[in-house]
């Protein structure tokens, strides 16, 4: 015969595995959501027109992903060519 002691406890430690698990699986759901909801083309597209070419800034991941940061040529600081103006001086190229 099956002991409701045991049932419980184990219903318990289920349901305290499952309050664990769930918030993870609910950023990592909603993370893989943003990245289906960003449109690299779209955003490539507009930098290319003339008309948006000083609305858009460049995004954090495209400030990561430069390798070879060019150097300002006031200060000599590594600068996003992306960015307009040297963040720590201020000057544009």
């Amino acid at each position: 015969m099956i002991d409701l002691g045991s049932l419980s406890l184990a219903a318990s430690i289920l349901f305290t595995v499952a309050l664990m698990v769930a918030p993870a699986a609910c950023f990592l759901g909603f993370w893989r959501l943003l990245a289906w909801l960003r449109d690299d083309r779209l955003i490539a597209e507009l930098s290319q027109r003339e008309e948006f070419a000083g609305q858009l800034q460049p995004t954090f991941i495209g400030i990561v992903r430069t390798h070879n940061p060019a150097q300002c040529s006031t200060c000599g600081r590594p600068a996003v060519p992306e960015m307009g103006e040297c963040p720590h001086c201020g000057h544009r190229p």
